[in-house]
């Protein structure tokens, strides 16, 4: 496996699943292509992969399992206080809560 492919593969993962800012990444992976490394396209197609899948997996968990998780979550008095004060904000103001929750993902 090359330096490109290791990178790609890389940016993928952190795409899928964000444990360092996809940005830092994709910004390296944009100088390797500028510098003809690889394709800059072939860059943003695997970063619009891993994100679209990561987006894929996170609604799926939540329209399918999430009543149940937080109903077990709910259990803990300090955690069914945190989601009441999300429920609450996102009844009087859901596009900030959502653009603001989108950004910290």
């Amino acid at each position: 496996m090359d330096a490109t492919t290791a990178g790609l593969l890389v940016l993928f993962v952190v795409s899928l699943v964000p444990l360092l800012p996809t940005e830092v990444t994709l910004l390296g992976m944009g100088v390797a292509a500028a510098q003809g490394g690889t394709s800059l396209a072939l860059v943003i197609a695997v970063a619009s992969a891993g994100c679209l899948a990561s987006d894929q997996a996170l609604y799926a968990l939540g329209r399918f399992g999430g009543r149940a998780a937080l109903n077990r979550l709910s259990r803990r008095r300090k955690i069914a206080a945190g989601i009441g004060w999300v429920d609450g904000r996102l009844q009087r103001h859901p596009r900030p809560v959502l653009v603001i929750a989108r950004w910290l993902r």
